[in-house]
């Protein structure tokens, strides 16, 4: 059996698909609910902030890449859509957490050096994107139960 076979083959794209998903599911999911609960009970807000925003940086790039290349071997076996919509939700909000709402937050925490708390001016606003942010995080995670849902269902057909 070739590599090109093995790329090409659909219950191969399926299994990977359903690998790749639940992996990435496990990541924001622990992430985002056992070590940044971990990182704010142990550590001071501001180094725990800094730290799950580094490691949310990180996962979000990992999501995003992940998911371009498992669209691009759906293209490859030539399979347009059972869970094409949400993989697109998914990059289409993780996209915008990385590349506007993160750095808007960033750039409002740079302006207090000492730690952002709510007597800060900014601190509705920060709370906002931050709520945004969740909210977007979930979505997500949402996105990817669905596809492995999906995927599980097509695998049964």
């Amino acid at each position: 059996m070739s590599k090109l076979s093995v790329i090409r083959s659909i219950s191969n794209y399926y299994t990977i698909s359903l690998i790749v998903y639940s992996a990435l599911l496990s990541l924001l999911l622990s992430m985002g609910y056992l070590v940044t609960p971990v990182l704010f009970a142990s550590l001071s807000s501001k180094l725990a902030g800094f730290i799950a925003g580094f490691l949310f940086s990180i996962s979000g790039y990992i999501l995003v890449v992940t998911l371009l290349l498992l669209m691009v071997w759906r293209l490859s076996v030539r399979r347009v859509a059972f869970s094409v919509i949400f993989d697109s939700i998914s990059l289409l909000l993780m996209g915008i957490l990385l590349w506007l709402v993160a750095p808007w937050m960033a750039e409002i925490k740079a302006k207090y050096p000492k730690g952002l708390d709510d007597t800060a001016a900014d601190w509705s606003l920060f709370a906002s994107l931050h709520g945004v942010y969740q909210l977007g995080y979930l979505i997500v995670i949402i996105m990817l139960i669905l596809s492995i849902f999906k995927t599980l269902k097509v695998m049964k057909a």
